[in-house]
């Protein structure tokens, strides 16, 4: 026969010994001590469990909500992942936050969709180095577009 097939008591003997040794009639003794009375210091300690675990399910369901709504920004994470897309080294990336902000763009990312922010006119702010670093960054951000839409069209 098959591997399935064993006797049904097997399943059911470890029940039997219990009722026969009347320990399922004390299961529930624990929680009855002092005639009945509440343990008040259990009961608190359950509302507390309930709490905490009633809070981590809405904070994780909030998360999940606002995740998939688009409600949920990391702007900053995004520049980062941007900047690790594009290979650039920590300099570059302080430097390109420093163009965002002496710009007063809110969201860093645009540098990376926005070539006009790499406009001589808008880097006055910057020493000379900086100025022919933002060059270099903005050629290598760019170029690969500009590759990408000549072989396109």
């Amino acid at each position: 026969m098959s591997e399935i097939d064993f006797p049904i008591a097997t399943l059911f003997s470890p029940t039997i010994n219990l009722l026969a040794q009347g320990a399922v009639e004390n299961l529930g003794s624990g929680f009855r001590g002092n005639k009945g009375t509440p343990d008040w210091l259990t009961f608190v300690l359950v509302v507390v469990v309930v709490a905490a675990a009633l809070g981590v399910v809405w904070m994780v369901s909030r998360h999940l909500s606002l995740k998939e709504s688009g409600g949920y920004h990391n702007h900053h994470g995004l520049f980062r992942e941007l900047c690790r897309a594009h290979r650039l080294g920590w300099s570059d990336q302080r430097l390109l936050a420093t163009v965002a902000r002496q710009q007063g763009v809110a969201v860093p990312a645009r540098m990376f969709v926005e070539p006009d922010r790499f406009e001589a006119d808008r880097l006055e702010d910057l020493t000379e180095e900086q100025r022919t670093r933002v060059a270099e960054i903005h050629e290598t951000l760019f170029r690969a577009d500009a590759t990408v839409a000549s072989s396109v069209n």
